[in-house]
């Protein structure tokens, strides 16, 4: 039986957070930093939102996101996870374990400023 599906309402800010199965290492070497950040720029583009901060480290992510709107986060994270992940198992092509990722959403708080 699937999860259902996270309410992720705009206005309030998000912890995200991302690692792979059995704590698999996401980035191994520079180049995996690099290609990560092309990404999330990408992301950026095409499924904007406010990126207040992120944290990259070998086996996982955190992200500070504040959405504008509701449905924005969910389609920034499934964005950015899903090519992430294709990339990843595209430039690891002899990997015998298909990366599966979670996302955790946790609200941080809610502002009252309209930004």
């Amino acid at each position: 039986m699937p999860r259902r599906a996270r309410h992720a309402p705009g206005g309030l800010v998000y912890h995200a957070l991302n690692r792979a199965v059995a704590r698999l290492p996401l980035f191994q070497k520079d180049e995996d930093y690099r290609a990560f950040e092309r990404v999330l720029s990408e992301a950026l583009r095409e499924k904007p939102t406010r990126l207040l901060a992120y944290c990259l480290m070998p086996n996982h992510w955190h992200m500070v996101l504040w959405p504008q709107k509701d449905g924005e986060l969910t389609d920034f994270l499934r964005w950015l996870t899903q090519t992430h992940s294709m990339l990843w198992w595209f430039s690891e092509s002899d990997a015998h374990v298909c990366l599966v990722v979670f996302v955790r959403k946790t609200r941080i708080f809610h502002s009252g400023m309209n930004c």
